[in-house]
C-alpha cells in the first residue's frame, strides 16, 4: 500500500474512490472470526450528559444517530433480574439496562482474573526469554496513517485502521468527544482483539521473534483491559442512568465531553503501543474475506466515485447529524463521537452526507426522520455515505474552486520536492481579483472557464490531511491560488448564512500571537474590523449625512487614529503604519476635518484599510479554516445552494422611485416584501419548518410598514406635493383638483402610516421624533380649516396649509431614517432567509447561459415567471392570506341608457293538442301537463333583431317554467278577504310574481349577467267541468299605425252592435267585439281568434288531465334588474283587458281575465306570427318605459332595492332582522320561507342590500322550485335559498332542515339559528376544542344580534325604540326608515372594513415585454388587521378628517367578538372585497 510520502510515480489527486468500513463492535468482529466466546454488550448507544463547548449549536435540529441496543444480551439481562446499584427510575428500559451493566461488570472482572491466572506463567516465561533477545531486535519507526490507495490486485480502495494517528488538536477541539466508554474499550480489548494478533511487515534486520510479538500484544491488551475495567465498573451505573433516561424519554441529544479523560486515554494508548507495531489488517479486508464479501463487493462496485459504504452493526453509529439548508437535501455529519464506530472506521468525517441505509433512500429525509430509520433498520445494514455531491456549473462558487486547488497544491508541492523541473500548476485559468468598493459587498463569482476546469473535482473533501506549510508555500508562489483563497474568504464572509461558521472558527482559533509585534490584532479581531468596514460600505448610500460622519469618526478613532484623552493620546487598537501607507492615514484625517467638498464623506475612505485587512486574513488564518471541520460542515450545510447575491438596497429604492427602471427593482423588492410579511421572531433552519425552539414562533407584525412607508414617501408623497407646491407658488392659489388630490394623498398617508393604528416597527429615537413631527403637521393643518368637513372650501384650506408647512422636508427625513433603520437592523436577516435563497436561485437560472458569471452592484433581471414561482413555493404563516385580484366589469358609462324593459316574453300553459303533448315535460314542475307555447323577443330597442328566435330559446333554460309557474292557492279562512284582487270575477286565481333564475349564458367576469330577472303573470283555476260557464268577448286585432304612441292611451276599444259580426262564444250569442289596436296586421292570429276559444278547447282536449288545474301565463324576462318596468307592463296589460263595455275610464273595480287568457291561449297554435306578441305588448311596454326611459338603468335597481328592504323590515322585527344580517355576514346556510313568492325575492334582495359594500359570493336562489329544493338544501357550501312554504312538498322539508341551516320564517317573523351553528367553520375546526369554540361563537353571534337589533330598531322605529329617552316631541329624523336602516347597516360594515387597505400588498411581476401576461396576487396581513380593530375598539384611532364612519362608535371589541372577526376574515365576501380594492389604495403596489 502506497504511503502519502511516496511521491515517485504518484498521480494527481482525484476524488476518493469507493471505500467500505465496518463498526468495530465485538459482536460483529466475532461473527467474522466465528469465535464462540461470549462478549460484553456495546455501550456506544448510551448518550452521556452534554458538556459540549459549542453551546451555540445546541438546537433542536441536532440529533445523534443513536440506536437502542437489541440482542441476546438484553434478553439475558431481563431474565437475570439483576437490580441496579442506584435508583434510576421504575421504567422497564431502565431496569433492563441496569441489569445489563451490573452483570457485565462482574463478568469483565472475572474474565480478567481468569485470563491472568491461566496465561500468567506462560506470559512471564515468554517475557524472560524475549527480553534476553531484545538488544538484537531492530526498532521500526511508527507508521503514520496512510492515505487511501488502490491495492496491487486492482481492487477498490481500502482504509487502514491504524491507532498511530498524528495528533490533530484542531479537529479534536472542534468535535467534542463523549464520555469515555471505558467499558467498551475494555470489552473490545478482551473480547474482540485478544484472539487476533496482527502480523508485522518484514524489515531488513529480519523478522522479530513470534514470541516477542505475542508478548507485546497480549501484555499491552490485557494490562489495558484490567486497568480500565475497574474504572468502567465505577461509572457503569451513571452511564446506565443516562441510557435509562434516553429509553424512557426517547431524547436524542449530544454527548458529554470530558477532555481530561480523553487526554488520559490517548496517553495510555500511546505508552502501551510498541514503537515497532505495524498497522493491523483493515476491517474492510476482513469484511471482503467473510461470507458476505461478494455482496459487499457488489455494493462497492455500484457506488458513485464520491460515495463509500459502512456496515452498521447493532451499536450506534457515533455521529452527530444536522439538517442541510435546502429542503429535500438530507442531513450531514456534524462531528464524530470519540470512541464511536464512525471514528473507528477512519473514513467518515465531518461534512459527509448520508445517502442510503439498506434500501431506504436518506437523501431527501429530515433530521427527524433519519434517526428513526436508523433505529428501526435490521442489523447489520449497509450505510452508504457521500463525501460530497456534484454541483451544477451555474451554482459553483469559489469554495468549490479553492478546495480542488488545495488538493492540486499538495500534489504540486510534493512533486516539486522530487522533480525540480516540474511544470504542474494549481490552476490553468486566471483567477481575477477586484479591489473596488463594490467588490467587498457581493461575493465574487468564478468565470465559466474556472467552473468547467474544476467541475469534476467539487466532491473532494476540504478537511483532508493537508500540510499547511506546503499550502502556504504554494500560495506564496502561485498568484491564482492566492487569489482563489481571497475570493473564497469573501464568499464566506459576505454570505450571511456561511458567516457564522467562519466566525465560530476564528473565535476558537483566531487569538493574537503573544510573540507578535506590539499593536497587532489576531485574526479574530481583524475579522471583526473587516465586518465593520463592510457594514460601512453597505450602509453608505442609505445613511443620513449626519449619521454618516458620526459612523466614520467612530470607526476611524477606534481602529486607526489616536484619541485624545485628558491631554494624552491614546493609540488606536491596530497599528496600520506597517501595512498601509501614511498617505491613507493622512487622507482619513483630512476627511474627518470637514475640508472635503460639501463636507462629504467619500465611499472609499476606508478602502485601503479594508484591502490590508483582507490581505492579512487570506494567508494562514483563512487557509487553515478551509482545511478545518468547520469549513466541511459549512459546505455540507450549504450544499447545492445558489450563488449568493447581495442586493444593493440604496440602488433598489432609487430604481423603485424611478419608474423607468422599476421592472427589475419591483421584482426583487417583491422578495423583500414577502420576507417581511413572513418574518418570524425565531426563524426556522433554512427551508425547513421546524425551528430552533420547540415553541411555535410568532410573526413580527408590521415589519413591512417601515420600508413601504419610505417608498411611498419617495415615490408618491414628496414628488406630488413638490409639483403642487410649485403650481401654488406660481398661481398664488390652490387649484380645485390639486386640493382634492392633496386631501386624498394626506388621508392615505395618515390612515396607513401615520395614525396611531399604523404603528411603525422602528423604535429608535430618530424615527419616532420624525414620525411625531409629520403627524403634528397633519393634525395642525386640519385644525386650521374652519370650513365644513368634506366641502371644497375645507379641502382648499387644508391643501394651502399643507403646502405652506414643512411637511415635505420632514417626510423626506422620515423616509431616510426608516430606510437606514431597515438596512442596519432587518436587511441582514433577509439575506439569511430562505426567500433570499429563492431569489438567488432565480438569478442562477437567469445567468446559466451567460459566458461570464460576473456580479456587480446592480439590480439583476430575474427570469420571467419568478414571482409566480415565489408565491407557489413561499409558505405563508398564520396571519397572512393570499387573494387573487377580482377584475371588476367595465362600466358602460353614465351616458349610455340600456333599454329599461323586458327583452323576451314566454307564454306557457296547460297541454293542449298533440303537438304540445309530444314535447318533453318541463323539468322541475309537479304537474307534467304544462308546456311552453312560445318564446319571443319583445324588446323595443331598434338594435334588437326580430329574427333572433333561436337566441331566446338558448338563453332561457329549460327549467324556466318551474320558476315562473304559480301553484293553485289553498283555501283558507278569510281567503277571499285577504286575497284581494288575486281572485278575478270570472273565477281565475291571478298572480304577479317576481323571480330570479340562473343564466346559462352568463359571463363569469360580468356579475350583472349572473342572473335572469323575470316577472310572470299566471292564471290558475280548477278544471272547467267544475266551474260554471261564463260569457267571453271575442278579441280582434285591428291595424292602427299610431297605436302605442301615446303612453296614456289604451289600445283596447269595443265595437258597437251595428259594426260587430255575430259570433258564437262558449255556446252563447254575443254581438260585442273587443278591438285591440296594433301597429301591423296579424291575420293568422285573428283567424285563430275567430275559432273556438282556448278555454273551451281545453275542456274537450283529450290530452288534458282533468285532475290537474288549468294554468296559463305570460312571463317577461331580462338580464338586468328591470323588475319595476316589467311588473308595470304586465299590470297595464291585465287591467286593460279586464275592461268591460260601457265601463268608465277610471280604475277597473274587478278583474275579468277571460279575454286576455283566450288571447294567450291562441299562441298554443304554432303558426302564429312571430311579431304578434310584441305588437300586443307594444303600447303597454311604452307606457311602462315612460318613467324610466330618460334615467340610468341603476335607478330601477335602486328603486326595487328600497322596496325590497322595506318589505323585509316589515316582515322581521329589528332583533331577528339583525340576527339574519349577522348570519349572512358570516356566510352561513340560510333558508327563507314564505307563502308569498315575490316576498322571497324581495327578502333576498333586501338582505344583499344590507350587506353592501360586501357581495354575497355563494349560491343565491331567491325562489327554489319544489323539485330542486331537496337537492339544494344539501349543498355543502353557504347558500341563501327562498323556499315557498305554500307548495305541498315543502312543508315536510322545512320541518326537517339539516342542523347547519338557519331558517328565517318571513310569514311568522322569526329566525331559528342553526343548531350546529359554527361547527363547520374553518376557524372552529382548527381549534383544540371544537364544541367549546362553536358554543362561544354562537354566544357571540347572539350578543351581536342583540346589539345590532337596538341599532336597527332605532333606525326603523325611533319613537318605539327610544321611548325611554327624554324627548321634546319635535325630534326630526332625516330620511325614510329604509334609508336609515341601510345607513346603519353600512356604517357597521364600513367599521369592520376600516383598515383593510392598510393591510393589503399588491404583488405582481413586472415584465419588460408588455404582451406577457401576469397573475397578480394580493397579500393580506391579518395580524395587522386585528391590531387595527383592537385600537379602534378603544377609541384611540381617529381619521384625519373625522366623520360619522371614522369615529369608531360601532367598533367590535376583540374581547367580546374575536371569534366573529376571525370567522369574518375567512369569508369569501371579505376575500372578494380585498381582491377588488384598487391597488393604488394599498400599502404597496
Amino acid at each position: 500500500m502506497a504511503s502519502v510520502e511516496d511521491t515517485e510515480g504518484a498521480s494527481p489527486p482525484t476524488p476518493i474512490e469507493n471505500t467500505v468500513a465496518v463498526e468495530t463492535e465485538p459482536e460483529t468482529a466475532k461473527a467474522h472470526e466465528t469465535a464462540a466466546e461470549e462478549t460484553p454488550p456495546n455501550l456506544a448507544s448510551a448518550p452521556a450528559p452534554d458538556a459540549s463547548n459549542e453551546s451555540d449549536e445546541k438546537t433542536s435540529s441536532d440529533a445523534s444517530s443513536i440506536v437502542d441496543l437489541q440482542g441476546e444480551s438484553e434478553q439475558k439481562a431481563q431474565e437475570a433480574g439483576a437490580k441496579p446499584d442506584v435508583n434510576i427510575g421504575n421504567s422497564k428500559g431502565a431496569k433492563i439496562l441496569m441489569n445489563r451493566f451490573s452483570n457485565w461488570k462482574e463478568t469483565t472482572k472475572q474474565k480478567g482474573q481468569e485470563f491472568l491466572k491461566e496465561q500468567g506463567p506462560t506470559i512471564q516465561e515468554k517475557a524472560n526469554r524475549v527480553w534476553k533477545q531484545a538488544p538484537s531486535i531492530p526498532r521500526f519507526p511508527p507508521i503514520p496513517r496512510t492515505a487511501p490507495s488502490k491495492s496491487e490486485d486492482g481492487g477498490k480502495m481500502f482504509v487502514n485502521m491504524s491507532n498511530d494517528v498524528p495528533d490533530d488538536k484542531e479537529k479534536k477541539a472542534e468535535a467534542p468527544p463523549p464520555n469515555k466508554q471505558e467499558s467498551e474499550v475494555a470489552a473490545s480489548s478482551v473480547g474482540a482483539e485478544a484472539d487476533h494478533v496482527p502480523t508485522h511487515a518484514k524489515a531488513d534486520g529480519g523478522p522479530p521473534s513470534d514470541e516477542f510479538e505475542d508478548l507485546l500484544n497480549i501484555e499491552a491488551k490485557v494490562g489495558n483491559a484490567i486497568s480500565k475495567a475497574s474504572k468502567a465498573a465505577t461509572k457503569a451505573t451513571v452511564a446506565a442512568s443516562v441510557v435509562a433516561e434516553t429509553v424512557t424519554t426517547n431524547f436524542r441529544g449530544r454527548y458529554n465531553t470530558k477532555s481530561e479523560e480523553a487526554e488520559e486515554k490517548q496517553e495510555e494508548e500511546r505508552v502501551l503501543s510498541h514503537p515497532s507495531r505495524t498497522l493491523p489488517e483493515s476491517q474492510t479486508e476482513l469484511i471482503l474475506k467473510s461470507r458476505v464479501g461478494e455482496h459487499m463487493q457488489e455494493i462497492i462496485d455500484n457506488l458513485e466515485p464520491h460515495q463509500f459504504a459502512m456496515l452498521l452493526g447493532r451499536g450506534m453509529l457515533g455521529t452527530n447529524l444536522k439538517q442541510c439548508y435546502l429542503k429535500n437535501h438530507g442531513v450531514y455529519v456534524d462531528y464524530l463521537v470519540e470512541g464511536g464506530q464512525a471514528e473507528a472506521s477512519r473514513i467518515i468525517q465531518s461534512g459527509d452526507l448520508l445517502v442510503k441505509l439498506g434500501d431506504v433512500d436518506l437523501r431527501k429525509q429530515t433530521i427527524v426522520q433519519i434517526p428513526k430509520e436508523i433505529a428501526k433498520a435490521r442489523r447489520p445494514a449497509v450505510l452508504i455515505l457521500s463525501q460530497g455531491t456534484p454541483v451544477a456549473v451555474e451554482r459553483m462558487n469559489y469554495l468549490d474552486i479553492v478546495v480542488p486547488m488545495m488538493h492540486r497544491a499538495r500534489y504540486v508541492s510534493r512533486k516539486k520536492g522530487t522533480t525540480k523541473d516540474s511544470k504542474d500548476v494549481v490552476c490553468e485559468n486566471t483567477v481575477p481579483v477586484e479591489d473596488s468598493s463594490d467588490a467587498f459587498l457581493t461575493p465574487p463569482a468564478p468565470t465559466m472557464e474556472l467552473r468547467k476546469e474544476f467541475e469534476k473535482e467539487v466532491t473532494l473533501r476540504c478537511n483532508d490531511d493537508f500540510d499547511m506549510d506546503e499550502l502556504l508555500q504554494v500560495a506564496s508562489e502561485d498568484e491564482n491560488f492566492r487569489n482563489a483563497i481571497r475570493n473564497a474568504f469573501l464568499t464566506c464572509a459576505l454570505d450571511s448564512r456561511r458567516l457564522p461558521f467562519l466566525v465560530r472558527y476564528l473565535s476558537d482559533n483566531g487569538e493574537v500571537d503573544d510573540n507578535g509585534p506590539e499593536g497587532s490584532l489576531g485574526p479574530n479581531a481583524q475579522f471583526m474590523l473587516f465586518l465593520e468596514l463592510v457594514s460601512f460600505l453597505d450602509l453608505y448610500h442609505l445613511t443620513p449625512p449626519a449619521r454618516l460622519k458620526e459612523m466614520t469618526s467612530r470607526i476611524a478613532y477606534k481602529f486607526f487614529l489616536p484619541t485624545s484623552i485628558v491631554s494624552a493620546l491614546q493609540p488606536p487598537l491596530f497599528d496600520f503604519h506597517t501595512i498601509v501607507p501614511d498617505s491613507s492615514l493622512r487622507h482619513l484625517e483630512f476627511v474627518l476635518s470637514g475640508k472635503t467638498p460639501n463636507r462629504s464623506i467619500p465611499k472609499d475612505v476606508f478602502l485601503d484599510f479594508l484591502k490590508a485587512v483582507v490581505d492579512s486574513l487570506t494567508a494562514a488564518p483563512i487557509l487553515s479554516f478551509l482545511n478545518s471541520n468547520q469549513c466541511a460542515r459549512m459546505r455540507a450545510f450549504m450544499r447545492n445552494t445558489a450563488p449568493y447575491m447581495n442586493l444593493p438596497l440604496g440602488q433598489l429604492v432609487d430604481d423603485l422611485v424611478n419608474k423607468s427602471k422599476a421592472p427589475s427593482a419591483r421584482n426583487c423588492f417583491s422578495y423583500i416584501l414577502i420576507f417581511l410579511l413572513c418574518q418570524l421572531e425565531k426563524e426556522p433552519i433554512g427551508e425547513h419548518k421546524f425551528s430552533k425552539d420547540e415553541v411555535e414562533s410568532k410573526r413580527i407584525v408590521g415589519a413591512s410598514n417601515d420600508i413601504c412607508c419610505s417608498i411611498f414617501i419617495k415615490r408618491t408623497f414628496v414628488p406630488e406635493l413638490k409639483a403642487m407646491k410649485e403650481s401654488f407658488e406660481s398661481k398664488k392659489a390652490v387649484d380645485e383638483n390639486d386640493a382634492r388630490r392633496i386631501v386624498a394623498l394626506c388621508e392615505k398617508f395618515w390612515d396607513i402610516y401615520v395614525s396611531e393604528v399604523s404603528e411603525l416597527s422602528a423604535k429608535c429615537v430618530e424615527v419616532e421624533t420624525s414620525h411625531s413631527k409629520v403627524r403634528s403637521i397633519l393634525e395642525d393643518s386640519v385644525k386650521e380649516s374652519s370650513a365644513k368637513p368634506g366641502s371644497l372650501e375645507a379641502a382648499s384650506s387644508f391643501a394651502e396649509s399643507i403646502l405652506k408647512s414643512g411637511i415635505i422636508e420632514e417626510a423626506a427625513t422620515l423616509a431616510e431614517e426608516l430606510l437606514f433603520n431597515y438596512a442596519s437592523n432587518v436587511h441582514t436577516k433577509f439575506r439569511e432567509h430562505k426567500v433570499h435563497e429563492l431569489m438567488c436561485n432565480e438569478l442562477a437560472k437567469g445567468i446559466a447561459n451567460q459566458a461570464l458569471f460576473s456580479k456587480k452592484q446592480e439590480i439583476p433581471n430575474l427570469p420571467q415567471g419568478c414571482i409566480k414561482r415565489l408565491l407557489r413555493r413561499a409558505e405563508f404563516p398564520d396571519g397572512v392570506s393570499s387573494h387573487k385580484p377580482f377584475k371588476a366589469p367595465t362600466s358602460k358609462g353614465s351616458s349610455e341608457k340600456p333599454y329599461p324593459n323586458a327583452q323576451y316574453a314566454v307564454i306557457f300553459g296547460t297541454t293542449i293538442g298533440p303537438a304540445l303533448a309530444s314535447q318533453m315535460p318541463v323539468p322541475g314542475i309537479e304537474s307534467s301537463d304544462v308546456r311552453r307555447y312560445a318564446c319571443l323577443p319583445v324588446s323595443l330597442d331598434n338594435e334588437a333583431k326580430m329574427d333572433s328566435l333561436l337566441d331566446a330559446d338558448s338563453i332561457l333554460p329549460p327549467t324556466f317554467e318551474s320558476y315562473a309557474v304559480v301553484p293553485q292557492m289553498k283555501s283558507t279562512p278569510f281567503s277571499k278577504a285577504s286575497s284581494g284582487t288575486r281572485i278575478s270575477s270570472d273565477g281565475w286565481q291571478v298572480s304577479l310574481v317576481s323571480f330570479v333564475i340562473p343564466n346559462a349564458e352568463s359571463s363569469a367576469s360580468d356579475p350583472t349577467e349572473s342572473s335572469l330577472y323575470g316577472v310572470s303573470l299566471v292564471f290558475v283555476r280548477d278544471s272547467v267541468e267544475s266551474k260554471k260557464k261564463v260569457s267571453s268577448i271575442r278579441t280582434e286585432f285591428v291595424v292602427d299605425e299610431a297605436s302605442g304612441e301615446g303612453a296614456s292611451e289604451s289600445p283596447i276599444s269595443f265595437a258597437s252592435e251595428g259594426k260587430a259580426d255575430e259570433t258564437t262564444t262558449g255556446g252563447e250569442k254575443s254581438t260585442t267585439l273587443r278591438q285591440v289596436k296594433v301597429s301591423s296586421a296579424l291575420p293568422v292570429l285573428n283567424e285563430k281568434m275567430k275559432g273556438e276559444p282556448w278555454h273551451a278547447r281545453i275542456e274537450k282536449d283529450e290530452y288534458h288531465n282533468a285532475s290537474n288545474p288549468i294554468t296559463i301565463g305570460l312571463a317577461l324576462v331580462c338580464n338586468r334588474n328591470v323588475i319595476c318596468a316589467m311588473r308595470d307592463t304586465l299590470s297595464r296589460l291585465l287591467f286593460d283587458f279586464s275592461k268591460q263595455p260601457g265601463a268608465s275610464g277610471g280604475p277597473t273595480p274587478t278583474l275579468a281575465c277571460q279575454g286576455l287568457i283566450d288571447v294567450l291561449g291562441g299562441f298554443s297554435h304554432k303558426d302564429i306570427e312571430n311579431e304578434s306578441l310584441l305588437r300586443i305588448l307594444e303600447p303597454h311596454l311604452k307606457g311602462a318605459n315612460a318613467s324610466w326611459v330618460d334615467r340610468p338603468i341603476a335607478d330601477q335597481s335602486k328603486a326595487f332595492q328600497e322596496q325590497a328592504v322595506r318589505q323585509l323590515s316589515d316582515c322581521l322585527p329589528p332583533t331577528p332582522l339583525a340576527l339574519m344580517f349577522a348570519t349572512a355576514l358570516l356566510e352561513q346556510k340560510i333558508v327563507l320561507s314564505s307563502s308569498r313568492r315575490s316576498l322571497l325575492h324581495a327578502a333576498t334582495t333586501g338582505l344583499c342590500a344590507m350587506l353592501e359594500p360586501l357581495n354575497w359570493s355563494h349560491l343565491l336562489v331567491p325562489l327554489v322550485p319544489s323539485s330542486l329544493a331537496v337537492d339544494l338544501i344539501q349543498y355543502p357550501a353557504p347558500f341563501i335559498l327562498g323556499v315557498p312554504s305554500g307548495d305541498a312538498d315543502n312543508g315536510e322539508l322545512l320541518g326537517n332542515l339539516p342542523e347547519d341551516v338557519t331558517l328565517i320564517d318571513l310569514d311568522v317573523g322569526r329566525v331559528i339559528l342553526a343548531p350546529a351553528f359554527g361547527k363547520d367553520n374553518e376557524m372552529v375546526r382548527k381549534s383544540t376544542d371544537v364544541e367549546a369554540t362553536a358554543k362561544a361563537l354562537r354566544s357571540q353571534i347572539l350578543y351581536l344580534a342583540h346589539a345590532l337589533g337596538a341599532l336597527f330598531g332605532g333606525a326603523l322605529r325611533p319613537d318605539t325604540w327610544g321611548c325611554d329617552a327624554p324627548s321634546l316631541g319635535n325630534d326630526q329624523n332625516e330620511g325614510t326608515p329604509v334609508d336609515r336602516l341601510l345607513s346603519a347597516s353600512r356604517r357597521f360594515i364600513n367599521e369592520i372594513l376600516t383598515g383593510v387597505p392598510s393591510c393589503c400588498f399588491w404583488i405582481e411581476e413586472a415584465t419588460q415585454n408588455y404582451s406577457a401576461s401576469t397573475e397578480p396576487t394580493v397579500l393580506f396581513d391579518e395580524d395587522r388587521f386585528f391590531a387595527i380593530k383592537a385600537r379602534r375598539s378603544t377609541n384611540t384611532s381617529k381619521g384625519l378628517f373625522p366623520t360619522e364612519d371614522t369615529d369608531g362608535d360601532l367598533a367590535l371589541n376583540l374581547d367580546d367578538f374575536d371569534l366573529i372577526l376571525e370567522s369574518f376574515l375567512r369569508c369569501q365576501s371579505m376575500s372578494t372585497y380585498i381582491s377588488s380594492r384598487p391597488k393604488s389604495d394599498m400599502v404597496y403596489y
